[in-house]
Formats: C-alpha cells, structure tokens, sequence
C-alpha cells in the first residue's frame, strides 16, 4: 500500500541534501514557475478525521530563508465551501481599505488532488 492511500499527504515530501540534511517541503506552480518551500516546523494543528482539520506550518522559499511563509494545509468535509478563494477575497479586501502592514499578504492556494483526483472524503477515501 502506498502512502497516499494509506492517507499521507503526497504534496508534503522528505529530501536529502547533499550534506545528508534531511527536510520537508512543499512544491507548488505559481505563475507558471515551479518554486520550493521549505517546511520549519508545524504552528498549529488541529487534527480530525471528520471536520476542518488544519496545520500551519513555518516556512520559506528555498533560496530565500529570510522571508517567512505560513503554508496552511487543510481538510474537511465536502459539504463546506472552499477556502482559498474567500481567503484571497478577504485579505485583497483589507489590503485595499487599510494601510497596516501587518495584514497577512495572500501569495497562493490550491485544492489537494491524489493522482488527479480531487482529495476528500466522499471519491477518495
């Protein structure tokens, strides 16, 4: 049995330097570019198996370890509505109706898909 069915997530993969440094990352196509990010260490987690289920993880872009990125990994039930989208809606919002530089900056989402296959609980499980 392989680990995507076993219910890993398959976007989150291990790597070995050559220097035998051991990492976490996540790859992703923004802006038709491939681009790295190197996990640090979980945030937040809340763990379910039926429901929003969510981890936070610290972390940067390979090549850029001074500017810090929160990958937020989520699941959760069919029923409710997408959240990248309304979370791109929001932030684009407030960035335009306030000056603080504290509010987050959305950069990039995409749904979980297991071998081109939308990943939930009702097709894929």
């Amino acid at each position: 049995m392989d680990l995507g069915t076993l219910g890993y997530d398959l976007m989150i993969k291990i790597a070995k330097e050559n220097d035998n440094t051991v990492f976490s990352h996540i790859d992703i196509t923004h802006n038709k570019m491939k681009e790295t990010f190197i996990l640090i260490r979980p945030i937040f987690i809340r763990p379910v198996v039926s429901g929003h289920g969510t981890i936070c993880w610290e972390a940067y872009k390979k090549g850029n370890s001074k500017t810090p990125y929160t990958i937020k990994d989520t699941w959760w039930q069919v029923e409710c509505k997408l959240e990248g989208p309304m979370l791109k809606l929001v932030t684009n919002k407030i960035k335009a109706s306030t000056e603080d530089m504290y509010v987050t900056e959305y950069y990039y989402h995409e749904e979980v898909r297991v071998c081109g296959k939308l990943d939930d609980i009702k097709g894929n499980v």
